[in-house]
């Protein structure tokens, strides 16, 4: 086998290949859903030339070749100054750090031409010809929920590809919640603008994500498709795509189970 070499075109190639991977998911008449995007650079190896830039180029121009809207969580940093202070003029803005989400998320967080959801807290990002319509009107109380951009992409059918990250950081698993929640709320906080904003959403608690995931792993195989990222021989890392609407079908059923 011959060595794989972490380049851009070599790169571009991988993810068109897992793009079509996915399309034999996605019954007919075929279309072209747009893909909602889990990264872990590390999963690329440590030495990888560039770093993020040549990963998500290559990224972006796959989902570009085949007419897909590529979708990123943007959410706020935990620690950010808009988070810990409630100075107005440390409130929100859609160029605020979102490294908590990984490299390749902040990198196309900054990258021309890709747009930020409003959402001050649980923001996404998204470049490609449907990228108005899902960040639009992500108001602080739609959260991750049906209302949120996650809710648009449910519609659409959205693809998850999951690049090296295990099953506790795909947000879509938060529609699951949303769908069984009880009424406990929490109370939420953060600066908009020059004003404090405050609204009641659901608490999250991911605990059941990986368990979620790898049940449906293991009961629906025919829905998932998974291989090695080649990239990366020492962590032997992994990516997996799947189709939003069955992976939420599935953990609806059964996330009182886990939770």
């Amino acid at each position: 086998m011959s060595l794989f070499v972490a380049n851009f075109n070599n790169l571009t190639t991988f993810f068109a290949a897992i793009l079509e991977e996915g399309d034999r998911l996605i019954p007919p008449p075929r279309d072209t859903p747009p893909v909602l995007v889990h990264a872990s650079l590390s999963a690329f190896g440590n030495s990888i030339p560039g770093g993020e830039k040549p990963v998500l180029a290559a990224l972006i121009t796959a989902c570009r070749k085949h007419k897909r809207t590529l979708v990123m969580p943007a959410h706020a940093d935990p620690g950010s100054a808009h988070l810990t202070s409630r100075n107005p003029l440390l409130a929100f803005r859609r160029r605020a750090p979102c490294t908590g989400m990984g490299r390749i998320a902040d990198r196309f967080r900054r990258t021309p031409g890709v747009q930020r959801s409003d959402h001050p807290l649980l923001s996404f990002c998204a470049a490609g010809p449907l990228q108005r319509q899902i960040l639009r009107g992500h108001t602080p109380e739609t959260g991750l929920g049906f209302d949120s951009p996650l809710g648009t992409l449910l519609d659409r059918d959205a693809l998850i590809l999951m690049l090296g990250t295990p099953w506790t950081t795909c947000t879509a698993l938060h529609l699951a919640e949303y769908a069984c929640a009880g009424d406990d709320r929490v109370s939420c906080w953060a600066p908009v603008g020059k004003y404090s904003r405050v609204w009641n959403d659901i608490p999250f608690r991911t605990e059941a994500f990986q368990a979620l995931g790898s049940a449906f792993e293991h009961e629906h195989p025919d829905l998932v498709r998974s291989g090695p990222i080649p990239a990366n021989k020492t962590t032997k890392a992994t990516w997996k795509i799947v189709r939003m609407q069955s992976l939420f079908s599935f953990c609806v059923d059964r996330y009182p189970q886990f939770r």
